[in-house]
């Protein structure tokens, strides 16, 4: 189910306000991907806790403006739900490393 800033999952509650919007935009945009919540919320903070880290205060001053997040927010799918679940095999080989699912 998609989230808001007023209805989101309890443990993005205590997140500073700017981490907790990205999470939620990103934690949607996974939900279109076709990934459950209980994979989607961790990946969600994770990745808005990095942003959060490497943004410079241009960039988070304008993603403060932008709009909240919505659960009827359109996210394109980018991947491939049947790849979600798929076991990867990571191996080295000559010039780096491969990972094949």
């Amino acid at each position: 189910m998609p989230w808001n800033m007023r209805d989101y999952p309890v443990s993005m509650k205590n997140l500073p306000e700017l981490v907790r919007k990205k999470a939620i935009d990103i934690g949607n945009a996974l939900l279109a991907d076709g990934y459950p919540d209980d994979r989607a919320i961790p990946i969600a903070i994770s990745q808005a806790e990095k942003w959060y880290e490497n943004a410079d205060t241009k960039e988070k001053a304008a993603f403060q403006k932008e709009a909240n997040p919505s659960k009827r927010d359109k996210h394109e799918s980018r991947g491939n739900p049947e790849l979600i679940d798929a076991n990867e095999i990571v191996r080295h080989q000559n010039d780096g490393w491969a990972v094949m699912a």
